[in-house]
């Protein structure tokens, strides 16, 4: 990755299994156009679902990122971990601008819908832009549709120009994760 981002002056974005002591790690990796490390995740929540479950073959993450790339701060959430808010609670309190989410959503009844409803949702919860894409084709166990979004701080689809006005016109309203108390539910 590092190689094709240098090669074309690119940043790359890029998701594979890395090594680690133990099991591998689910990673996403941000590299830029000169081919260093800007940034790497690793997924937080595994899937645990079927005959072959995530959990069974790979470790965990420890932390969500934020990276500084070229004046906008990015966050990094791989498939499943769209399933849990807080840590996009935490990227709003964080003050990012960009989600790059990468994804091997699973097809199936109400699939797409799923993913592009809360991948959507989490522009809208952290008022930031979001870049989702999933992966295409099959494999042994699972079908996936190969969508790609880019959604604006407002949740609405957007020809993927990004446009720092239209993150202080959503951030105007006030309503982030950040400027709101915790409550405990009972």
């Amino acid at each position: 990755m590092s190689a094709l981002a240098k090669k074309h002056k690119t940043a790359v974005a890029a998701g594979f299994p890395e090594k680690a002591a133990g099991k591998p790690l689910n990673a996403l990796a941000l590299f830029g156009p000169d081919g260093k490390l800007v940034a790497r995740y690793h997924k937080l929540h595994l899937f645990t679902w079927g005959k072959n479950p995530e959990a069974a073959t790979y470790e965990a993450g420890k932390t969500g990122v934020v990276a500084d790339y070229r004046g906008w701060k990015l966050g990094f959430a791989i498939c499943f971990d769209i399933r849990f808010p807080p840590l996009f609670h935490e990227y709003a309190k964080a003050g990012v601008d960009l989600l790059l989410i990468s994804s091997c959503w699973i097809g199936g009844p109400h699939k797409t819908y799923q993913y592009r409803t809360i991948t959507s949702g989490h522009a809208i919860l952290t008022q930031a832009y979001v870049a989702a894409v999933n992966r295409a084709g099959k494999d042994p166990f699972f079908e996936y549709d190969g969508s790609q979004y880019v959604f604006s701080p407002f949740g609405e689809e957007t020809s993927g120009a990004l446009d720092p006005a239209e993150l202080e016109n959503a951030r105007k309203l006030v309503v982030r994760p950040s400027d709101l108390k915790s409550y405990r539910v009972v």
